[in-house]
């Protein structure tokens, strides 16, 4: 009867320690799901996460007459973390009157104002890291809209500071319309 109940208490124990070990470690994955969520969902701000159509959807809504060119953020002020990417949206609308369909539009992107950066104009334009210009936009009809990408990755070490850039929109060689906006460079 004593080896029956040494038993018994020693089955309970290892019971209890088993239970203990499987919530610890459902507390555990649940935190860690937590955290990869939260990750997750900090990532997914921004404009690269935007469909084309998304965005030129979101852009008809904010301006209600057509603009020759235009950017999104619409407050045309892009705030980026340091060590991550963004994206800043153009818009370039074909109002040619008369026009053929055929004309030829471009446009660059360049630093315009460094602000109160301490990095030289070289590395400021180094955020640039895709879509800096567009040499060759082809079938534009008239009253068509194009849309696109600048995209930025501020790097570690940049100053948290304010920079404008010049977006320069030009059709057949010759200029069209120009617009600014600004990146804001943010803790990360």
């Amino acid at each position: 009867m004593r080896k029956s109940l040494l038993e018994s208490k020693k089955a309970a124990m290892e019971l209890s320690i088993g239970t203990i070990v499987i919530i610890v470690l459902g507390v555990s994955m649940l935190i860690v799901g937590i955290f990869l969520v939260q990750r997750i969902r900090q990532s997914a701000t921004g404009v690269i996460d935007m469909t084309n159509d998304a965005m030129t959807k979101e852009l008809n809504k904010l301006f209600t007459e057509p603009k020759k060119v235009a950017i999104y953020p619409p407050t045309k002020v892009a705030k980026i973390k340091q060590e991550e990417k963004d994206e800043v949206g153009i818009v370039i609308t074909n109002l040619i009157q008369g026009g053929t369909g055929s004309e030829i539009f471009s446009y660059t992107v360049e630093l315009s104002d460094k602000g109160d950066c301490r990095e030289t104009e070289e590395q400021i334009n180094s955020w640039i890291i895709l879509g800096r210009e567009n040499p060759k936009i082809e079938n534009l009809p008239s009253g068509e809209q194009t849309l696109e990408r600048v995209r930025f990755l501020i790097p570690t070490g940049t100053s948290l500071c304010s920079a404008r850039f010049n977006v320069a929109v030009s059709v057949d060689g010759g200029p069209y319309q120009r617009e600014t906006f600004d990146i804001e460079v943010q803790p990360k």
